[in-house]
């Protein structure tokens, strides 16, 4: 049966053609235009409707689940035999790579091999070495029961090219009926999302081609997927973040449970830390490359063995413990230094004079990349790429991923000028096409912008999805779009454009009405494509538009263009604009090549990149961290320069550690004296370097950071007549050195005379020096004829209650508290605690002083006393809400907590979010700070961050993150870190 599209497409198609036959509507003989516009609108209509029946046949062709295993056999196979080929792997053999079973947590051998009786993996173990074929792991893999493997390496070990060979040996040995192998990068999983989707997801994008053939590619994925006619080798597990690593491997042991085969690589530091197991899977691990296997791989080509026989000639005597031996003892490295020195004119014993790991592993890298590209314009094109996938997160390289932000001095404005230019060219071409067809200009040129600006807010995503996923520059608008409303609005600027109102505000209100129907009928599973709804709204503005005597292509033809470009851009097309602006941006500053797909294929070419399916990635990950680094900096001082304060610290630390001391010290400059840690953490870099001038001058000028550091270092070198002369001449820092160094002499007469001439702080010394005597009664005395100073009070305060004069010392703190001093209030707060005075604390508390509110709450908290707490907060005080929630989750109390979230109160929901998690109920407790409170709190965003990292949701994560990141949030700033992080060890 057509489906109901086809069918009201086919009635307007049919209608129109009987008019013509009939001429119901007898047209003014003028209206020559009128045949050409009704038969192309007919002609349109059933094109459509042809192309929608075709597409729906194709989505639903039935096919043998063994007739497409086998179709997809030849070209997995040829993808990998070919990437094994680019990566070197198979020219002439494979680095030679030992493994055995582990010692390391792991599944027993009995459970393994389902035999109580089968003896551990010491006695009996998995062991063998890498060939061509990999013929030893492929019969030892095909031997397990249940064919489940985890693959352990450290970084470079070659599990990826393990995971590679295996794939070749199973499908090049494969009997019939046995499952595919689809070797996939597990990186771009969120373990929130059932692995099979995520398999049936990645296998429909990496063999689009081959399973069209079929049907829908993805239905058809998901078909082998749920027959258990696939075998995934997922690559890579320690590449998701650290919080998501403990859930994905619980979610496939989940999945391995029910005895479907599969294979894991990971690293050792990551499996270990996740603490889980797949408990039915045998676990090998990867041993480092011999000596005698590095030197039987580095001598091919044979013209090469010559300028390799110093480097070989160290690597046979050395020990273990030395620094070329330790770095060539993985195949990443051994394969790397044979591309890079393959050319005549270069000579391997340079590595020789490295003496340090990290230094020759940094020196094979860049040689490696220089004999790839020996242009510095294709590794800055390289660099940038790599810095892409470190801001986002990720190791495939996706378009739609681009930050428009990237490399500018002030991303979000970036980011927003993005959409301002794109919205003035859509502009600009609505205007020009609305003048040449006689239409209002302004308002085509109005409507124009606005479209572009809806679908940059995501705000109609939900109605036309696009065929990726969102991120934070193309994301999912809040709530739901009414579909009515979108096409009955869609109607109403038509009718601003046509000035045409009948027609349009009829088109409108039907278009509004078949949008909504088909969602109240598919019920957000289906969604109209672009290309239908503008068929649709086209054919519906011109027949209305011929039934009111309006012209219907003129009318048609502007609905279609106005419905089709929202629905176009709105499912997909902003995404793909903002993308091509990106890289004009970049391109134009030598960022990135114009062709930069053409670059992208020249690279896997080159074995600068792999391609495991449909996406690029950069061969190893320690090679994309090693290129992203120059660029990160690069970003860093654009950011810097701009005045970005974070950006500022960060920047200087990196220079610091590099050893480029001089040149932090001139960033941190930029910073002024606007930061304090940064004028702290200059100070004390002027202080390194010696360079006590410049410290002066800074000093001279007012820099209190700067001041500090210099009267600490005069102390330190003795030079007390600098120091008295600069207090002398008001310094303060050093006018404060001074007292000090009075009081630590004793020096009592000098501070006597500092104190006649009126200095608190001098009193407070001798005040010191008066109690450290025994003569508590003279040191009330001197600090009650200083009247006016706080530090002054607040101490005679203390000396007042440790001679027993509660109420002398709950006067002096009253009367500072109500003259503005904080401290004075927070002093007097916990007096009162620890005096029993809790009343007065409570109407303290109560009338609005904040430090009494707080110092309340946390003594109600110490003492789980919910009521008071509830009281307390009702009456206002911040902080007893955020002690009740802490009290409600120590008690696992969700009820209570989830109204109070429901009423805005963010400890509430953070509260209920973590019980919530700790029941396992993560998306649930995610779904709960999404709806219920504002991720401009703090602490709100980085629970929401750490939860979503946990399920293995990223992007989201980052997105999140990020602008709090760069407005300075050091938190934030840590945890961004931590997600963007990628082992280098």
């Amino acid at each position: 049966m057509p489906s109901p599209t086809t069918t009201f497409l086919a009635g307007v198609a049919v209608a129109l053609t009987g008019n013509m036959a009939t001429n119901a509507i007898d047209p003014p003989d003028s209206w020559t235009w009128w045949p050409w516009a009704v038969w192309t609108a007919v002609a349109l209509l059933v094109g459509g409707s042809l192309w929608i029946e075709v597409a729906r046949r194709r989505a639903t062709v039935a096919t043998k689940p063994d007739d497409v295993v086998t179709d997809l056999l030849a070209p997995i196979e040829r993808v990998w035999a070919r990437e094994a080929v680019r990566r070197e792997v198979t020219r002439p053999a494979p680095v030679l790579v030992h493994w055995s079973s582990t010692g390391r947590l792991a599944a027993g051998r009995p459970a393994v091999l389902g035999d109580p009786s089968a003896g551990g993996w010491q006695d009996f173990p998995l062991s063998g070495a890498t060939d061509t074929l990999n013929t030893e792991i492929v019969a030892a893999f095909r031997g397990l029961p249940r064919r489940q493997l985890v693959v352990l390496g450290e970084p470079g070990a070659g599990k990826s090219v393990f995971a590679l060979l295996l794939t070749l040996g199973l499908i090049r040995t494969r009997a019939d009926g046995e499952p595919l192998p689809v070797l996939i990068s597990v990186n771009g999983w969120h373990p929130a999302d059932p692995i099979e989707d995520f398999l049936a997801r990645r296998l429909a994008e990496d063999q689009r081609a081959a399973l069209a053939r079929h049907g829908d590619p993805l239905a058809v994925a998901r078909r082998l997927v749920e027959q258990n006619r696939v075998l995934p080798l997922l690559d890579g597990l320690d590449e998701l973040p650290t919080p998501a690593i403990g859930s994905a491997l619980r979610a496939l042991d989940e999945y391995a449970s029910a005895g479907r085969p599969l294979v894991v690589t990971c690293r050792v530091r990551e499996y270990e830390k996740a603490g889980h197991i797949l408990t039915t899977a045998a676990v090998v691990e990867l041993a480092p490359v011999t000596a005698d296997a590095a030197v039987a791989y580095l001598s091919y080509p044979e013209s090469a063995r010559d300028r390799w026989e110093p480097v070989f000639a160290r690597l046979r005597r050395a020990d273990r413990a030395d620094p070329l031996v330790r770095t060539l003892s993985t195949p990443l490295m051994v394969s790397l230094a044979r591309t890079a020195y393959q050319s005549p004119g270069t000579s391997p014993a340079e590595l020789l004079t490295l003496q340090s790991r990290p230094v020759i592993a940094g020196r094979l890298m860049d040689a490696f990349l220089t004999a790839a590209y020996p242009g510095a314009k294709q590794r800055r094109w390289l660099s940038c790429l790599a810095y892409h996938l470190y801001t986002a997160g990720t190791r495939d390289l996706r378009w739609w991923q681009f930050d428009p932000g990237m490399l500018t001095a002030r991303p979000d404005r970036a980011r927003r000028s993005v959409v301002i230019v794109a919205a003035l060219i859509a502009a600009l071409l609505a205007g020009t096409l609305a003048a040449v067809a006689g239409l209002v200009v302004h308002w085509a040129a109005v409507t124009a912008a606005l479209i572009v600006a809806v679908a940059a807010s995501g705000r109609l995503r939900r109605l036309w999805p696009a065929d990726h996923p969102p991120t934070e520059f193309s994301p999912v608008g809040d709530g739901h779009p009414h579909p009515f409303r979108t096409g009955f609005l869609s109607g109403v600027l038509t009718g601003f454009i046509t000035t045409r109102w009948t027609a349009a505000l009829i088109g409108g209100l039907i278009c509004g009405a078949l949008l909504a129907a088909w969602f109240a009928w598919r019920k957000d599973t289906v969604h109209p494509r672009p290309i239908a709804h503008t068929i649709v709204s086209g054919a519906v503005f011109a027949a209305v538009a011929t039934a009111v005597g309006s012209p219907p292509a003129l009318v048609g033809g502007t609905a279609a263009a106005l419905y089709g470009s929202t629905a176009a851009l709105c499912g997909g097309g902003w995404s793909r604009v903002r993308y091509r602006l990106t890289h004009v941006r970049l391109a134009v500053r030598g960022r990135l090549p114009w062709r930069l797909t053409s670059f992208l294929a020249d690279a896997h070419r080159r074995g600068v990149l792999r391609r495991p399916g449909a996406v690029y990635q950069f061969r190893h990950v320690l090679l994309q961290d090693r290129l992203a680094g120059s660029v990160r900096r690069d970003d860093l001082e654009i950011r810097a320069g701009a005045g970005n304060i974070p950006a500022v610290r960060t920047l200087a630390e990196d220079l610091v550690e590099r050893g480029e001391t001089a040149l932090a010290v001139e960033v941190l400059a930029r910073a002024g004296r606007a930061d304090v840690r940064s004028a702290d953490r200059l100070a004390g870099l002027l202080v390194e370097l010696g360079r006590l001038d410049q410290l002066r001058d800074r000093a001279d000028r007012g820099d209190v950071s700067a001041s500090r550091a210099l009267a600490d270092r005069l102390v330190a070198r003795g030079d007390l007549g600098e120091l008295r002369e600069r207090a002398a001449a008001g310094d303060p820092a050093a006018h404060a050195r001074v007292l000090a160094l009075m009081a630590e002499h004793g020096d009592a007469d000098g501070l006597l005379a500092a104190v006649a001439d009126g200095d608190p702080s001098a009193a407070l010394h001798l005040a010191d020096l008066h109690v450290a005597a025994g003569r508590r009664d003279d040191a009330i005395a001197l600090l009650e004829g200083m009247d006016g100073d706080w530090a002054v009070g607040r101490r005679l305060a203390d000396l007042r209650r440790e001679a027993g004069d509660i109420d002398g010392a709950v006067a002096i703190l009253r009367g500072l508290a109500h003259g503005g001093d904080g401290l004075a209030s927070a002093q007097l707060a916990d007096l009162y605690v620890r005096q029993d005075r809790i009343s007065e604390l409570w109407t303290a508390a109560t009338t609005g002083d904040p430090y009494a509110g707080d110092r309340l709450s946390r003594h109600l908290f110490e003492r789980k006393n919910l009521d008071g707490l509830r009281t307390l907060a009702a009456k206002g005080v911040a902080s007893a809400s955020a002690r009740r929630a802490d009290l409600l989750v120590l008690a696992g109390d969700v009820t209570e907590l989830m109204p109070l979230a429901i009423a805005g109160d963010g400890a509430a929901a953070r509260g209920a979010a973590r019980v919530l998690a700790d029941r396992g109920e993560t998306g649930t407790a995610i779904a709960l700070l999404h709806a219920l409170t504002d991720v401009r709190d703090s602490g709100v965003a980085l629970l929401l961050a750490e939860l979503l990292a946990r399920q293995g949701e990223i992007d989201e994560a980052i997105a999140i993150l990020r602008p709090r990141a760069e407005d300075g949030d050091e938190k934030a700033a840590e945890v961004l870190a931590e997600l963007q992080r990628t082992d280098q060890e």
